[in-house]
Parts: structure tokens; C-alpha cells; sequence
């Protein structure tokens, strides 16, 4: 007799799997809705079609538009969405999933960042989403490649005070530190790190196994700049310039005297790394962005 995978398995072989293909159909008030409300969950039917041309059978789920600047494209376009699999049928999974994203990786052409990305954070210990790709039909338009992710829940404590109070208390230093390590390893400028922004805290248990520990946990990878060759401190490439030999010398000397500030202690580098380890504080909200790297930094 089979036995029945187990939901973990069964995301196990979705992320293992290769690319799905996903076909959701939106009432026409539905889809007016998310022109006005994009935030709004709406009723849609879902169906996985496998790449041997075999269907699953349709299943409703609840769908919103995701994305800020950079991302964010409205439901005429190549919209990224939330689907949130359970909304309408508590025991509802897809493929041992209760919700997931569908991201347009509109800001990475290869659709490759967020996969790479998260393999290079399981690969250092450090808890992730994993991903994977998906083709996407709305309505009978094909609005083509997606990048299909875990879902995360949010915090469930409402008080913002008392949240920062336990998060402080729990939160696992030794994990955080490997975080923002990896985050300033692969140019994920727009992560905790840098930039205050696209992080999750997933709470497990301790390693003594008496309580639990916070960890944070990436998110929004699709621009780290290790993946496209970009300096960390230019947010475009720029173009090469031929240098005469006089040009070179002087951009030698120039070299040479920003190495010379670095050794009398003007970079404050090692003051950032002090600085990222301790990720909140007081008063309920987040820290603000740590300082960015001096040019010494980007030099020597």
C-alpha cells in the first residue's frame, strides 16, 4: 500500500522538482477589485498543470498583489502575488504549502537571484526560503516566468513593545551575526543589513532545547549584487574608460593616499561589523541603516 507523503515532503519535492505551471481565474468584479484595492485578498481558482500537459484538479484559493517600488506592477501588467492556499479551506495545501509568493523578478532578468541567493544562505546554516519557478497564466494570458517562494507568518504579538522586549530576550546572536555576515557577502544592499528592509524573524527552539530563539531570516534577494558583478558601493555599472600613463599614476597616487587614511584609522568598516550586532533598539521599532562603507573601504 503508498504511503501518503507528509506535508514536508511534499514541499521537499515541489523546491527539488523544477519549474510548475499555474493557471488562476479571476471573476471579473474580482479583478476590478484588485485595480482599486491590490492589498485585498480575492477568490480566485488555481490549477497546477505539469509539464507533461496533466492537471491537477482546480483549487480556490485567495490571491493579492505584493511588491513596493522597484516590483510592484499593477493586475494589467505582471503583477507579483501572495496566494494564500488556505483562505477559504483551513486543511487546503499545495504541495504541503498553506500560502506562498509568486514573485515577477522584474528587477532581475535571469529570475535566478532569489534561488541562488537562498541556496548560498542554506548552504552557510542559515534558515531561508528556498524557491523555485513557476509560469503563470491569468485570466488565459500567459504573463510568463515567476519565482516561486515560501511564505512566512508574521509575528503574532500585536504590542510592539512587548514583541521588541521578547525578540530581544530570545533572538539568537550567533545566527545573526552569520546573517549579516552573508548579507554583506553577497551584496544584499537591499536586506536588514543595509538597508533596514526585506528580513523576516522565525522563532525556533533554543539549541538547549529549554525555550526558543529569534533568527532572522532573508528575504527580497533578487538584487544582490554579487550575482551581477556590481561593486557594492555603485548601484549601476559603469562604463570602462581608457587611461593615457599619466592617468594611471595618478589614479595609483590616488589609490595609494585613500590607503594610507584607511591605515590611520579613518574607515569605519570594523565599527560597522561592532555596530550590526546588536540588530534593535529601544522604544519599539526598528534600527535605523547602519552606515554605508567609507571609500576606503571600496579601495583598498
Amino acid at each position: 500500500m503508498p504511503t501518503v507523503p507528509t506535508a514536508i515532503e511534499e514541499r521537499d519535492a515541489l523546491f527539488s522538482s523544477g519549474p510548475n505551471n499555474l493557471r488562476f481565474e479571476l471573476e471579473p468584479a474580482d479583478f476590478e477589485r484588485l485595480k482599486g484595492d491590490a492589498r485585498a485578498y480575492v477568490r480566485v481558482t488555481m490549477r497546477e498543470v505539469h509539464r507533461d500537459g496533466a492537471m491537477e484538479e482546480p483549487m480556490v484559493v485567495a490571491m493579492k498583489l505584493k511588491g513596493a517600488a522597484g516590483s510592484y506592477r499593477e493586475i494589467n501588467d505582471k503583477p507579483a502575488l501572495t496566494i494564500k492556499v488556505d483562505r477559504f479551506e483551513r486543511d487546503a495545501r499545495f504541495h504541503g504549502l498553506a500560502k506562498f509568493h509568486l514573485n515577477n523578478s522584474v528587477q532581475n532578468e535571469s529570475h535566478l537571484h532569489e534561488s541562488l541567493a537562498s541556496e548560498l544562505f542554506a548552504a552557510a546554516g542559515i534558515a531561508t526560503q528556498r524557491a523555485t519557478h513557476g509560469r503563470v497564466w491569468l485570466n488565459g494570458r500567459d504573463l510568463g516566468l515567476y519565482v516561486l517562494k515560501e511564505s512566512f507568518d508574521a509575528c503574532r504579538e500585536s504590542d510592539p513593545v512587548e514583541r521588541l522586549v521578547r525578540v530581544e530576550r530570545l533572538i539568537d546572536l550567533d545566527a545573526f551575526r552569520s546573517f549579516t555576515t552573508m548579507e554583506r557577502l553577497i551584496g544584499h544592499w537591499d536586506g536588514y543589513t543595509d538597508g533596514s528592509n526585506n528580513y523576516r524573524i522565525y522563532t525556533r527552539p533554543d539549541r538547549e532545547g529549554h525555550g526558543i530563539s529569534a533568527v532572522f531570516l532573508p528575504q527580497g534577494m533578487d538584487q544582490v549584487r554579487a550575482m551581477i558583478l556590481i561593486p557594492h558601493s555603485s548601484t549601476s555599472a559603469k562604463p570602462v574608460r581608457s587611461r593615457s600613463a599619466t592617468g594611471h599614476r595618478r589614479a595609483k597616487l590616488r589609490r595609494n593616499s585613500r590607503r594610507k587614511r584607511c591605515a590611520r584609522g579613518h574607515s569605519r568598516v570594523s565599527h560597522h561589523a561592532a555596530r550590526t550586532m546588536v540588530p534593535l533598539r529601544r522604544g519599539g521599532a526598528m534600527s535605523s541603516s547602519p552606515p554605508a562603507a567609507t571609500s576606503c573601504a571600496r579601495w583598498s
